[in-house]
């Protein structure tokens, strides 16, 4: 039998496994978010523990925020940073309707165009969010759209060669993230 028969029926054994899992069987499951790698250029990896009805995350981004969004002119405003969610599931456990709370903290770089002169700061955040955990059937494999009311602390703005750029102490933040059980 040729390697890729092999592999093929090592996947097909996989899936058939892999659908039958009970996904409580194992409190772990990591996330990325599509729309971070996408439209902000840059990284979003979460890891969360489930237990009854509750979930925490911690969870790592990065990227840069387009100006249309940010609505700075002549300025680039790109970030990393860490946070950390707690969510209850509303109705049933670990999926469906939720709500959290959350708190993070970034770095924040801020490039006035003209000049190219850059200012650094770290911010830090509080906010409120609403989401829906739905599993696809493949699997543990599940999508979860959320939207978030964020706070930003130290809302402070920053002037850079004479150009101001305006912070906005509340942040909308509307998202997709795929995930998987374990």
């Amino acid at each position: 039998m040729s390697q890729s028969k092999y592999i093929l029926i090592i996947l097909i054994i996989y899936q058939s496994l892999s659908f039958a899992q009970n996904k409580s069987e194992i409190p772990i499951d990591v996330e990325i978010d599509p729309l971070a790698f996408t439209i902000l250029g840059g990284f979003s990896f979460h890891a969360g523990y489930n237990f009854n009805s509750y979930r925490i995350d911690l969870g790592f981004y990065g990227g840069e925020i387009p100006e249309i969004i940010h609505k700075n002119k002549n300025f680039i405003n790109s970030f990393v940073g860490a946070g950390i969610k707690v969510d209850k599931y509303l109705i049933s456990e670990n999926e469906g309707l939720f709500l959290g709370a959350e708190a993070g903290i970034n770095k924040q770089n801020y490039e006035e165009k003209i000049s190219e002169a850059e200012k650094s700061k770290i911010e830090y955040s509080l906010g409120i969010r609403l989401g829906y955990r739905w599993y696809t059937g493949l699997g543990s494999l599940y999508i979860s759209p959320w939207v978030g009311l964020g706070y930003i602390v130290n809302s402070d703005d920053v002037i850079i060669s004479g150009r101001e750029f305006i912070v906005k102490p509340l942040q909308i933040f509307p998202t997709l993230h795929i995930g998987w059980k374990f």
